[in-house]
């Protein structure tokens, strides 16, 4: 069963079902407001909601899984298409989010005057904070530079969003799964990129409501961005037949027979994808809800119980062909491509990765690096979430050999085959070399020459403290001059860092580069 049952009914709890929290609903956003998921209060508030919504069913085994929300307003077009850059540049200029938003923009821009260029406004901004001048549908003079700023910014909020969401369900539920949002529709275009990506990371599989006919080229756009299982979390037609206001939302068809084929062409088209595991009907009786005008012939029984037998022997006859159908789908599935040629990749991705028709930029297979996935990855791999147990020879914990007595094999801790850093400045300076701080790392014993190093790790930004990834030719110590170069975070910034580095001797600073995600909400590639 999906949502929006009759949760009071004694046969309620009897069937397998899938529960709506409305996190982020009930803790402000009901009528499309955007939040501030930045602003520690509201993640309060959603953490509550979610300890209420499961913590009474969480052992309940007919629970499958949960979503987050309903519909929330992500910046598309039947939501009024003003994206979600646009509303946290809105926000007062002491909220969480719109420093956010500001920190995101001066990162890519060193000027107003270079983002109203590049984004090909008609009116030139004249500071930053006129950004909430800029119109919230795009001009004439749209650009694909703006569609990907606004499209990286939605991954960053809804990272943050679907963070909160996940870790509040599964601080509840040991098992049920994380459904996403029930996201409305599938909105394929680059500005929505950042959406998709971002529930990724975080949810077990990807929910949408979907009411139109169903179209590989969507369906196969949100899977080959998440790589996730796809549900169906609501889709209907109703009929005029009935003599029931039209009301909102839904399609409108003549009759009954007009809806029992329409719902068996989409059964069968939406079920051969292999990526597909489920689809819900909304709704089992029709709507009376005449307070959001949802008044409306959507059910497969009307409010008298008496069925409409024409659309539920439609139900009844390709619901039983559903796993032979998908069966078919999944070893000879009737489909385009997966890899669409619409925007080339540099190099065609080197045979080597698959290219993102949307952006133009390759998703290299695994072993392989660069923008056209020519670089051979196969030198150094340390990874600190697998086995970092130093073996003779290869790793080293006690950094001394740089020459700074503040890293000590004491603050270099391996446990369960993770490296963790200790800081803890207890006991300085007489403990860590005079200094008034105190440091840790991991070095390898033996030189590997030039090639790809990649560098698996959950980075810590601490007020004051510094997060450092270094490549260098060798050891610096009395003043022997090497060549370095060093990825830097530095402070609390989640989202960047700096390239810096050494050119026999000489330093340099390369640039700052920010990262379309949070560097401490998991383990990252960092090559």
């Amino acid at each position: 069963m999906g949502p929006f049952g009759d949760s009071s009914s004694t046969l309620y709890p009897l069937f397998p079902r899938f529960e709506l929290l409305q996190l982020a609903i009930k803790s402000g956003a009901a009528n499309y407001k955007v939040l501030d998921f930045f602003d520690p209060s509201v993640a309060a508030k959603m953490k509550s909601v979610a300890v209420s919504g499961v913590a009474y069913q969480a052992t309940d085994s007919k629970v499958i899984g949960y979503w987050s929300d309903n519909e929330l307003n992500w910046g598309l077009g039947w939501q009024g298409g003003r994206s979600i850059l646009s509303h946290y540049m809105s926000f007062p200029v002491s909220a969480p989010g719109y420093m956010t938003a500001l920190n995101f923009l001066q990162s890519r821009y060193t000027t107003p005057a270079a983002l109203s260029v590049a984004w090909g406004l008609i009116t030139p901004l004249t500071s930053f904070s006129s950004f909430v001048s800029v119109p919230w549908t795009p001009t004439s003079q749209d650009t694909l530079k703006r569609q990907q700023d606004e499209s990286d910014f939605l991954f960053i909020v809804a990272s943050e969003y679907y963070r909160i969401s996940r870790d509040a369900i599964k601080s509840q539920s040991s098992y049920g799964l994380f459904l996403c949002d029930r996201i409305g529709g599938i909105p394929r275009s680059v500005r929505m990129t950042g959406l998709f990506q971002a529930a990724a990371l975080y949810c077990d599989a990807i929910s949408f409501n979907y009411y139109q006919n169903p179209s590989m080229l969507e369906v196969n756009w949100a899977h080959n961005l998440t790589g996730l299982p796809l549900l169906i979390s609501e889709f209907s037609w109703r009929g005029a037949d009935i003599g029931l206001p039209y009301g909102n939302g839904g399609v409108i068809v003549p009759t009954q027979t007009d809806r029992a084929t329409r719902f068996g062409q989409y059964v069968m088209n939406i079920t051969r994808h292999p990526a597909v595991i489920g689809y819900i009907w909304f709704q089992y009786i029709d709507d009376i809800d005449v307070d959001v005008g949802e008044n409306g012939n959507y059910g497969c029984v009307n409010i008298t119980n008496q069925e409409y037998t024409v659309l539920t022997t439609s139900m009844r006859t390709h619901n039983a062909l559903v796993d032979s159908n998908h069966r078919v789908g999944a070893t000879n599935p009737v489909l385009p491509p997966l890899c669409l040629a619409t925007r080339p990749c540099p190099g065609n991705c080197s045979g080597h990765g698959c290219c993102n028709t949307e952006t133009g930029k390759c998703k290299c297979a695994s072993g392989w690096t660069s923008a056209s996935c020519a670089t051979n990855n196969t030198v150094l791999s340390l990874d600190f979430t697998n086995n970092v147990d130093p073996p003779p020879n290869t790793f080293k914990l006690n950094n001394d050999v740089w020459g700074l007595a503040t890293f000590a094999s004491k603050n270099t801790i391996v446990t369960g085959g993770a490296l963790r850093i200790a800081i803890n400045n207890a006991g300085c300076p007489a403990d860590c070399g005079g200094k008034l701080y105190s440091a840790g790392g991991l070095s390898t014993n033996v030189n590997y020459g030039y090639g790809t190093a990649t560098v698996r790790a959950k980075v810590f930004v601490l007020p004051n403290a510094m997060f450092q990834i270094h490549t260098l030719t060798g050891a610096w110590e009395g003043g022997n001059p090497n060549d370095q170069i060093m990825w830097q975070f530095t402070g609390t910034d989640k989202f960047s860092f700096d390239i810096r580095g050494y050119a026999n001797g000489v330093f340099f600073n390369v640039a700052r580069v920010t990262l379309p995600y949070d560097v401490t909400a998991a383990y990252h590639d960092f090559k």
